[in-house]
């Protein structure tokens, strides 16, 4: 989990500079929300990754049988 936290943080440090550099205020927004978004699905893929999917949490929650 630390190994694949620090690559996407390593990844979004290289590319939010990038795009300081071009004064691209929207795509760094755009970037950090994506960013935050794979990191959550990502912990939660590798924390609960022997119990129920995302795919049944989501299902469950919407009360839709399959």
């Amino acid at each position: 989990m630390i190994t694949f936290a620090l690559l996407v943080c390593i990844v979004s440090i290289l590319d939010i500079s990038m795009l300081v550099k071009e004064k691209n205020k929207t795509g760094i927004f755009i970037f950090i929300a994506i960013a935050l978004i794979t990191l959550t699905l990502g912990y939660f893929y590798f924390t609960k990754s022997s119990k129920d999917s995302f795919a049944n949490l989501f299902f469950r929650t919407l009360k839709i049988s399959y």
